[in-house]
């Protein structure tokens, strides 16, 4: 292990990093996916004249069926022979469509989310013929239009704080309507693409959502590592390039300091990565789907786990996975520890939303909500009351981890004890954070009898507190040195 490396827990990795890295991707992406938008339009309307394309939810549904969902983790190496034995449908991203060609096993769908990608992701002898479907958005790179001559599912990004894909982009790719006294009425205007699809900034969370959307309601992940396997963050790659199949990535990269290395127990991992596992359990949330992952190297150990040769060797069938209600159970309860809590709307809406301090904003959110709803002639489709109740028990699973056992070791206590991270996070004095740290050692069976041992206070709050972001736990830290200080001045 590198000494470098930061050691963490899971929550504290990706809590409160949803919106920094959302707005990342999407201000990346944004500017070209806008001027793409209209660059694409006159080959994706030819498409449709064409019968080529379609509109995701015009695409043929499937039911009762399995579907592999196929990620770029180094697992995949060893799942590629397996996969070949799969009789079922396979989808993967742009990443490894080439490599899974190379294995000899068609992609039943490719998505292709980032602008980025371009014809040079897609090098293989050849497309032609074969039954992969490019499932796709209006604002990818233009070049994939004029590439791809196979089939076409289309959608449009579901991102409600950019308006461009709700309204001009939806607008965009509409029909002209009916003509009324050599004018256009805007009248029985039809929208070819309708299908909306959440975008998580994860190329697997839109799987997800995707395959949900095709009817594939049992998927299995493979590959979906979201850590290092062997020193390696990713699969090997294979591409078909002058004239034959050459290895184009061996699965290594360096983060050179723009996303660090984190240690998760006993698995090395990047931030980034963890925010990826934050979204993929994010969209099992939103579908709903019965999803078992075939790997547990990983940090996907949220899903139930089910081994590929076993997966395989009954082509899917009777493995079962969590019932419909553990899956909200457990996927609430897994992103209400990273402060992600989702707001019940109508009889099956859901809201998902980030806060930094829970228990005080969604009341508050909800208040608003309401009103607004309500001005809408909506108010019935809140209901305040029921959503409060399931918050209060998510609260109780996520902030109820004692700091202190059943029997109290500190006999006589000068203050008192907080039972819940969120007590620790309200408590503002020098002495109380003290009289915390101590504890929590104590605690922990400590022997040693230096109290304000930094490194021991650290990990008596990472192990006994679980709702602390890094930037409470620097204001922690600050402010027992600050007392330190205060103290030994007081001595002098």
């Amino acid at each position: 292990m590198n000494e470098q490396t930061a050691t963490v827990n899971i929550d504290d990795a990706a809590r409160l990093k949803a919106t920094k890295f959302n707005e990342a991707t999407s201000n990346r992406h944004m500017a070209n996916e806008v001027r793409f938008s209209f660059y694409n339009h006159a080959n994706i309307l030819k498409a449709f004249k064409d019968g080529r394309a379609k509109d995701l939810k015009d695409a043929p549904k499937v039911k009762d069926k399995p579907i592999l969902i196929i990620g770029s983790g180094a697992t995949l190496d060893e799942a590629w022979p397996l996969i070949q034995k799969w009789e079922g449908a396979i989808m993967t991203s742009s990443s490894q469509a080439t490599t899974a060609i190379y294995y000899g096993k068609e992609p039943d769908y490719i998505v292709s989310l980032d602008p980025d990608t371009g014809p040079s992701e897609f090098q293989v002898d050849t497309w032609e013929g074969r039954k992969s479907v490019m499932i796709i958005h209006p604002g990818v790179m233009p070049e994939m239009f004029n590439f791809w001559k196979g089939p076409l599912y289309l959608f449009r990004k579901m991102q409600p704080q950019t308006p461009f894909y709700a309204n001009a982009q939806k607008m965009g790719y509409q029909t002209l309507g009916i003509k009324d006294k050599g004018r256009y009425a805007n009248a029985q205007v039809e929208t070819l693409i309708t299908t909306e699809i959440p975008m998580l900034a994860c190329v697997i969370a839109a799987q997800i959502c995707i395959a949900k959307q095709l009817g594939y309601n049992k998927q299995f992940l493979v590959g979906a590592d979201l850590s290092f396997v062997d020193n390696r963050d990713r699969f090997i790659r294979w591409d078909y390039m002058n004239g034959k199949w050459q290895n184009t990535d061996m699965g290594i990269h360096k983060n050179q300091g723009v996303d660090p290395d984190l240690m998760i127990g006993n698995l090395k991992s990047t931030r980034m990565m963890v925010f990826y596992a934050h979204q993929i359990v994010t969209s099992w949330r939103i579908t709903q789907a019965d999803i078992i992952n075939t790997n547990n190297q990983g940090l996907m150990e949220t899903f139930p786990y089910c081994p590929l040769e076993i997966v395989v060797a009954n082509q899917g069938k009777g493995i079962k996975g969590y019932s419909e209600q553990k899956r909200c159970e457990v996927s609430e309860e897994y992103l209400a520890r990273q402060n992600i809590y989702f707001i019940g709307v109508g009889e099956k809406g859901i809201m998902p939303h980030e806060f930094q301090d829970p228990i005080s904003e969604i009341p508050k959110m909800l208040r608003k909500l309401k009103a607004a709803l309500t001005a809408q002639g909506k108010g019935d489709d809140l209901d305040i009351d029921k959503n409060m109740e399931r918050f209060n028990k998510l609260f109780k699973k996520v902030t109820a981890k004692a700091l202190k056992p059943d029997t109290p070791i500190i006999k006589k206590p000068i203050m008192k004890i907080p039972e819940t991270a969120i007590e620790l996070v309200d408590m503002k004095k020098e002495w109380e954070l003290k009289q915390i740290a101590w504890n929590a050692i104590k605690i922990m069976g400590k022997k040693e009898k230096r109290e304000f041992d930094i490194d021991m206070i650290i990990e008596a709050i990472n192990r006994h507190v679980i709702d602390l972001t890094f930037i409470e736990m620097n204001i922690v830290i600050k402010k027992i040195r600050q007392y330190e200080k205060h103290v030994e001045r007081n001595a002098a």
